[in-house]
């Protein structure tokens, strides 16, 4: 091997080029070398008790000062990336909570943040709404509501009873809610009431208040509740049912025409809404489960004074694949990546700028490890690119939470790694921030916080000593030390069988290391028919070294692979030779 390129796990080991291995893990293969992946920087302290992080994203400053937002159950957390501190807590309003259940989705627009916290119930007709003093009281048979549910009503003629609410005392088929002013009792109207939490925003500062409700229908509704959302040319785009997007008016978050700017899509097939990603020329990509589609809307509707809907438009681009994971949709210059039930996929532009999709999968040559993703987690998965790689964490075989990494090399075109981890990290968010004056690749855990990807020599996880720090601290600013963790690096190469099928005397072996004091590594041989395995070289660097090693194999067999794992450190494999004696050749053959 003159260098390294990537890796094919599922193609037979006997059909690898040069340069390509069977397995690659927690490896990064820069410039033709493989070496072990930095490891993951603590930024936060020890378990965050009592506060799991249920949703995380970045916000931009007009000064230009980035930070990382972390939405708790009942507070956000905002992370500076210029001074690198965490402020106190901003609380939601009272009784506006987040749950581990609860599908969380964070958008900036403009100068403020916008915190979905799902897209709730269908809404229910209202027997009646009577009032005492400020106590309104809702009868709606059976409705199946508990103490401290959100909900929103609408259609009372005495708007005072309109709006959401966190609702009290609940029996069987009536609750009660705090209402403002002193409308008439009873209501009147067409009255009804959704059980969904309203979506939060943050003002950028230091308060988190609740998006108005109370208008559901006409050209001037309030914004929907949501499992996600788009900030795109100016306007809010969300999801409001299995199938159907709306629209907000342009530069009016809280305006929604939902009699004409409400679409829906492919009515009556067998599938629902994914994810948005934006595209270009006024464009963004739809994704259901099974099919793609994209979506124009005209920058001149649904303004004050436009006529409704003008050329906008929804138009299908595929249905032979679809997305499984909203966040693992990302652009990459002029691509878009995503994870399918069928594996990883990517769009690319033609000629006239249309979006074409390939029928193979980008990742084909792993598939038998796309094969193990938890396919009823899958849509815990998430992906971002950074620094031409797409890393896409997932859940694989039993675990329900991302525990792997898979590694794309966009300038090697190849997949490069499955990163893992030490037990009980999971990557349930990766977000590209500023880390002081440089963008970096942030990995988010629900437990412990905030960590700075690709940046030690090993992975920090749990505190060795100190007590719990509620909610956060920085390293510099406390004495507790973390655990470290050694990066397992490990490949596999591809198997060496010297072009014949008859059994070879393999003598020896060479490498050309790169190595940092204390680095360790060990090579073991494994031979193929007859099937045997053995350790055949070990060594630790005592000072700064490049050198090239020859090492003894002694071992027949049909073919032959090399298994390089990393004991301490992050050594540097830069090629490799096997010699090998094949019977009926006069000369030693190298391969």
């Amino acid at each position: 091997e003159n260098g390294f390129i990537g890796m094919q796990s599922r193609l037979n080991p006997l059909q690898l080029e040069p340069g390509y291995v069977q397995y690659s893990q927690n490896m990064r293969m820069d410039l033709g070398v493989a070496i072990t992946r930095k490891g993951q920087k603590r930024l936060t302290t020890v378990d965050i008790t009592g506060l799991p992080i249920y949703g995380s994203g970045v916000f931009s400053t007009a000064a230009g000062v980035e930070y990382i937002v972390m939405a708790m159950a009942s507070a956000i957390y905002v992370y500076n990336t210029a001074t690198l501190t965490v402020g106190s807590a901003i609380n939601y309003p009272t009784g506006r909570t987040i749950a581990a259940t609860d599908k969380v989705d964070m958008v900036q627009a403009n100068n403020v943040m916008y915190i979905f916290r799902g897209q709730g119930s269908d809404p229910v007709s209202v027997t009646s709404i009577t009032r005492v003093s400020t106590t309104a009281t809702v009868t709606i048979t059976a409705h199946g509501f508990s103490n401290g549910n959100e909900v929103i009503i609408s259609g009372a003629t005495q708007t005072d009873y309109n709006g959401s609410f966190v609702i009290s005392n609940v029996t069987a088929n009536t609750f009660d809610y705090t209402v403002g002013g002193t409308p008439a009792t009873p209501a009147t109207g067409t009255i009804v009431c959704k059980k969904g939490k309203a979506p939060l925003v943050w003002d950028g500062v230091s308060t988190v208040s609740v998006v108005p409700q109370g208008v559901t229908t006409g050209a001037a509704a309030n914004m929907p509740c949501s499992d996600f959302g788009l900030y795109f040319k100016n306007r809010l785009i969300v999801k409001t049912a299995r199938d159907r997007i709306a629209a907000s008016d342009y530069l009016d978050y809280n305006t929604w025409d939902v009699d004409f700017a409400q679409f829906v899509i492919n009515l009556g097939a067998n599938d629902s809404i994914v994810g948005f990603q934006p595209w270009q020329e006024d464009k963004f990509i739809i994704f259901e489960r099974n099919s793609i589609y994209y979506a124009y809307i005209d920058p001149n509707g649904y303004t004050s004074g436009a006529a409704p809907g003008g050329t906008s438009f929804i138009q299908s681009l595929t249905s032979e694949f679809g997305c499984s994971a909203r966040r693992t949709v990302v652009n990459a210059g002029e691509y878009i990546f995503f994870l399918s039930d069928n594996g990883v996929y990517l769009l690319n532009p033609s000629l006239d700028l249309k979006l074409l999709g390939n029928t193979t999968p980008l990742s084909d040559p792993i598939s038998d490890i796309i094969a193990r993703i938890n396919a009823t987690a899958v849509s815990g998965a998430v992906g971002r690119t950074f620094s031409n790689r797409y890393y896409l964490a997932v859940p694989i075989d039993s675990s329900t939470r991302n525990n792997v990494v898979l590694v794309y090399s966009l300038l090697n075109k190849a997949w490069e790694s499955i990163d893992t981890f030490p037990t009980g990290m999971y990557v349930d968010n990766f977000v590209v921030s500023l880390y002081g004056e440089k963008k970096r690749l942030y990995a988010i855990n629900q437990e412990f916080g905030i960590f700075l990807s690709e940046e030690l020599n090993f992975d920090e996880l749990q505190s060795t000593t100190g007590t719990p720090t509620i909610p956060f601290q920085l390293p510099s600013q406390i004495t507790n030390a973390f655990i470290q963790y050694q990066v397992a690096g490990q490949i596999l190469t591809r198997r060496y069988f010297f072009n014949t099928f008859t059994a070879k005397r393999f003598a020896s072996g060479e490498v050309d290391i790169l190595s940092n004091s204390n680095d360790s590594m060990t090579i073991t041989a494994v031979a193929v028919n007859p099937d045997n395995s053995s350790e055949v070289f070990a060594f630790s660097a005592s000072a700064n070294e490049d050198f090239t090693k020859r090492f003894p194999i002694a071992k027949r067999g049909f073919g032959l692979d090399l298994k390089f794992d990393t004991v301490f450190g992050r050594p540097t494999i830069r090629g490799l030779r096997v010699n090998a004696t094949v019977p009926g050749r006069d000369l030693v053959s190298e391969q």
